[in-house]
């Protein structure tokens, strides 16, 4: 992920609003539109994604707020399984530190047809990493071909309908993922996307948006996050 050189910094993280584990996002998280931004998805497609979780936000969080949710919002989920990933992941992090999974993910999509699958959360076993095999058979039920999210990581993850042009409203996350979608937007509008998560994005929190016009991180303030790929923090506080 990083230079072998380069010195591991916690990330710095400051709470502002952290979700609640009761709300529904459904309320927040609520458009009528219907169209579609991508369908290509499969469980654990970018490794960086996870890893990025695993060894730096999730540690990072648990030792600044042990008693805050970790909110991870994946923007454009699609059928759900880039959310799922991130939650098993979030899961294994906390139980390796024998600590209660005070974690919340948000998957939303503007195609409502996709959100519906994300919720049945029943997929074909299908990963473009095969190293995250073990941790999709510690969080899913194999059966007939088909993986079955389990009961006990359901709670974690919340999916609604939304249009990641408009800005969602009293959430703030410390992780967003956007992948594999910004790259249909236009060059204005995507200043507008990252604006919109820059709002709702936790001090010290990462961004990961795959996809993004280069010259865009010189007209917003966020710079590159060490030598990782597609990762961004703000630089302005």
């Amino acid at each position: 992920m990083q230079d072998k050189n380069e010195k591991h910094k916690p990330i710095s993280f400051r709470i502002h609003q952290p979700l609640g584990h009761d709300e529904d996002p459904s309320h927040t998280f609520c458009d009528p539109t219907q169209a579609q931004a991508t369908t290509a998805t499969l469980f654990f497609r970018q490794r960086e994604i996870y890893s990025l979780l695993k060894k730096r936000i999730a540690p990072d969080w648990m030792n600044a707020h042990p008693h805050a949710p970790l909110c991870i919002w994946s923007a454009g989920c699609s059928s759900g399984q880039e959310a799922w990933g991130l939650a098993m992941v979030a899961a294994d992090c906390y139980r390796a530190q024998k600590k209660y999974e005070n974690f919340k993910v948000f998957g939303t999509d503007i195609n409502r047809d996709r959100i519906n699958e994300a919720r049945a959360g029943v997929y074909p076993p299908n990963l473009r990493d095969e190293a995250f095999r073990p941790v999709l058979l510690h969080h899913a039920r194999i059966h007939d071909d088909l993986a079955t999210i389990k009961t006990e990581l359901r709670p974690h993850v919340s999916f609604g309908v939304f249009d990641i042009r408009k800005c969602p409203n009293n959430h703030r996350f410390a992780y967003i993922v956007c992948n594999h979608v910004l790259q249909y937007y236009t060059h204005e509008l995507q200043k507008q996307i990252v604006s919109n998560f820059l709002s709702v994005l936790e001090p010290g929190g990462l961004m990961y948006l795959e996809g993004l016009t280069p010259s865009i991180a010189g007209e917003l303030p966020i710079k590159k996050f060490s030598s990782v790929k597609n990762v961004f923090e703000r630089t302005d506080g």
